[in-house]
């Protein structure tokens, strides 16, 4: 008996972590905006989540294209080839 799964699966699983990821990051902005204090500080506080947010997706985006999504893992098989 052997289960095959394509790494797919995690790129699937990375995907979904990013989605939540970025819907804490806009309820943040969110009470940032709502409950904080309007003032150049909150100006500056969205700024700089907006900006580590994007350098974050970009370089985590630049080591997801480097990886070939097609092997397949191979598991129940005594064998552990990729």
């Amino acid at each position: 008996m052997s289960i095959t799964i394509t790494l797919e699966f995690f790129l699937y699983i990375y995907l979904a972590f990013i989605v939540v990821w970025l819907i804490f990051n806009i309820v943040a902005i969110y009470h940032l905006l709502k409950y904080g204090f309007r003032n150049i500080f909150t100006f500056f506080a969205i700024l700089f989540i907006v900006f580590c947010s994007s350098a974050l997706l970009s370089i985590s985006g630049n080591f997801v294209k480097q990886i070939d999504w097609s092997p397949e893992i191979n598991l129940l098989n005594n064998s552990f080839d990729i």
